[in-house]
């Protein structure tokens, strides 16, 4: 029997924002190093974010955490964490512009 998904209300967004580094570095080895962090931290974020959403994002290559490639809803998932970036982006650009 599937799992039961979490509450979206549960999704983290850090851990979004560290799939779409992911997705941008090509691993997760190379994203870890852009954050700095060890990348065992990094698959583990991944891994609560895929369950929270009860699906697989990512598929690693032959090359383990050294190369991933993306699951169809992986890109879907993608694509809707980049608009969510844009936004906040946007979002983050009123404290610095004021709008008449």
């Amino acid at each position: 029997m599937p799992k039961k998904p979490r509450d979206l209300a549960q999704l983290d967004w850090e851990d979004i924002r560290l799939f779409l580094v992911v997705t941008q570095a090509g691993s997760i080895r190379a994203a870890a190093k852009r954050l700095d962090v060890h990348h065992s931290t990094v698959a583990r974020r991944v891994l609560k974010l895929e369950e929270a959403l009860n699906q697989r994002l990512i598929c690693a290559g032959s090359a383990g955490v050294s190369a991933c490639h993306l699951t169809p809803k992986g890109h879907t998932l993608l694509e809707l964490a980049q608009s969510m970036f844009d936004a906040a982006e946007k979002i983050n650009h009123l404290k610095y512009h004021h709008i008449a």
